[in-house]
C-alpha cells in the first residue's frame, strides 16, 4: 500500500472502549493515532461505549472518535451499582445483557469462539452506521475479534490490519475442547489481514503453533512510554504515604486476594493503599479484608484524566501481575513513564513482566505468596529508601525505546509502505 501520494491514507480504527472513559488499551490507541496523524495519516477511532456521553465527544488531541452508545457491554460489576443508584434505569440493561450472556455461553459460535455477544450486537451497530468503503484501511485492535467476526458476514472489501492482537487458543482458562476451533478462527483472521501487530510473547506462542503465518505477524511492544502531562491536579497532602493500585481485578487472571493476605500485618500508620478500578468487590469480599480495612481504601471507577493525575500524584504504584504467564499488562508501561517507586506483586517466577520490571530502576517485585510479615518488611524498607525519588524520564526513554509511539508507528509504517 503506497501512504506516499499528496493524500493521506483515510484509517478506520475500530476498538472495544476509548476515550473520554477509556483504560491503558485506549492509551495504547492514542498513542498510536497520535503519531499516524504526525505522519500525514487521517484517522477516526470508532468504539462502543456504555456510557451515553461519550457520544458527545468527537476529538481529543486531534483524533476524530465516534463512541456509540451501547448500554450492554457494561461490565456486570458496574452494572450492579448502577442498578443500586437507578434501579428503573437500568433494569432493563440488566435483562438484555443477561439474555447475551445466556447466548454467549449456549449458542454456538459464540459459545465455541469465545465471542462476547454485545460487543458482538455493538460492532453491527458501528459497521451499520458508518460507511466503511470510504476509508482506504480499517485497523480492528485490542481483542478484535468480536469486530473481525462481524466483518465476516458484511460485504467488505475494504483491506484491514489486526494490531495488538490478544491471542485466545492458548490461554489457561479457556476450554480444552474448544482450542482447535478458536486457532483456526484467529489463524483465518491473521490469514485475510494486510498484517497483523501482536506482543513479542504472542508472536511466538504463533510462531511455535504454525511457523508458516509467522509473515504476516510483526512482533511490537506497547507504545506506552510517553513523557506524563505536567498539567495535573495537586497531589492530597495528608500526611501520608498513598501506595495507588489502577486497573481491574479478575478473579483468575489478576487475584487480588493473595495480595490483601499479603498485606495484612502492614502496622505502619503512614501508609495507605488506595485501590481504584473495577471489580473491587472482590478486595471488600477478600477473607482478610476485615485485617485491612483501616488502610486499604477503595475508590471504585475514576475517568481517564482522573487516572493520570492520580498515578502521577501518587508516591508509589502498585501493580498486580497477571497469573496468565503469555500476557503483560499493558498499563505497567504506564507506571514506567511516571517516574514512580513500583511495588510489583507477582504470582509466577516465569513471569514475563518481570522482565520490563528488572529495568526499570525504582521498583520491588514481590511473591504475592510470601508471607505477610515477610512482605511487611519489604514494604517497610522499599517505602524508606525510597519515598520522594523518581526515575528521569530521559533514563525511562533509553530504557525502554522500543515501546515509544514514535518507535511502534515507525514500524507500522514502514510496513504498510512496502506491503
Amino acid at each position: 500500500m503506497n501512504t506516499n501520494n499528496t493524500q493521506p491514507t483515510k484509517i478506520a480504527i475500530i476498538t472495544r472502549r476509548f476515550f473520554p472513559h477509556g483504560d491503558a488499551s485506549s492509551e495504547v490507541i492514542k498513542n498510536f493515532t497520535e503519531e499516524l496523524l504526525k505522519n500525514n495519516f487521517s484517522v477516526r477511532v470508532f468504539s462502543p461505549t456504555d456510557i451515553k456521553e461519550d457520544e458527545n465527544t468527537k476529538r481529543i488531541n486531534g483524533i476524530d472518535i465516534t463512541n456509540v452508545y451501547s448500554p450492554e457491554t457494561i461490565s456486570f460489576s458496574q452494572l450492579k451499582q448502577k442498578i443500586k443508584a437507578h434501579p428503573f434505569s437500568y433494569l432493563p440493561v440488566l435483562i438484555t445483557k443477561t439474555i447475551h450472556f445466556i447466548i454467549q455461553k449456549t449458542i454456538d459460535p459464540y459459545r465455541s469462539l469465545s465471542l462476547n455477544y454485545s460487543l458482538v450486537k455493538s460492532y453491527y451497530q458501528i459497521l451499520e452506521r458508518i460507511n466503511i468503503n470510504t476509508f482506504d484501511l480499517i485497523i480492528f485492535t485490542m481483542m478484535p475479534h468480536e469486530a473481525l467476526w462481524v466483518l465476516g458476514r458484511t460485504d467488505n472489501s475494504v483491506p484491514y490490519i489486526i494490531y495488538q492482537l490478544d491471542s485466545y487458543w492458548n490461554n489457561v482458562v479457556y476450554p480444552f475442547n474448544y482450542k482447535n476451533k478458536r486457532w483456526e478462527f484467529e489463524k483465518k483472521m491473521i490469514g485475510n489481514s494486510i498484517f497483523t501487530m501482536t506482543t513479542p510473547l504472542i508472536f511466538k506462542s504463533i510462531k511455535e503453533k504454525d511457523p508458516t503465518i509467522v509473515k504476516k505477524l510483526i512482533s511490537i511492544e506497547f507504545p506506552m512510554i510517553k513523557k506524563p502531562n505536567q498539567k495535573i491536579k495537586d497531589p492530597i497532602k495528608d500526611g501520608k504515604i498513598h501506595l495507588v493500585f489502577l486497573g481491574t481485578l479478575y478473579p483468575k487472571i489478576r487475584p487480588i486476594a493473595p495480595i490483601i493476605h499479603a498485606i495484612s500485618e502492614i502496622k505502619n500508620p503512614d501508609l495507605v493503599f488506595d485501590f481504584f478500578g473495577d471489580r473491587q468487590e472482590m478486595i471488600f469480599n477478600s477473607p482478610d479484608f476485615n485485617k485491612v480495612k483501616d488502610y486499604v481504601m477503595l475508590h471504585g471507577m475514576v475517568s481517564s484524566e482522573e487516572a493520570s493525575a492520580i498515578r502521577n500524584n501518587a508516591d508509589f504504584l502498585i501493580n498486580i501481575d497477571n497469573t496468565n504467564i503469555d500476557q503483560v499488562p499493558s498499563k505497567i508501561f504506564e507506571y514506567f513513564s511516571s517516574g514512580k517507586p513500583i511495588i510489583n506483586f507477582f504470582f509466577n517466577y516465569n513471569s514475563p513482566s518481570l522482565r520490563y520490571f528488572n529495568l526499570y530502576p525504582l521498583c520491588i517485585n514481590i511473591d504475592a505468596y510470601l508471607s505477610p510479615s515477610s512482605v511487611c518488611e519489604i514494604i517497610n524498607k522499599f517505602v524508606i529508601c525510597s519515598n520522594s525519588k523518581t526515575v528521569p524520564f530521559s533514563l525511562i526513554n533509553d530504557s525502554f525505546s522500543e515501546c515509544t509511539p514514535e518507535y511502534v508507528a515507525s514500524l507500522f509504517i514502514d510496513k504498510l509502505s512496502n506491503s
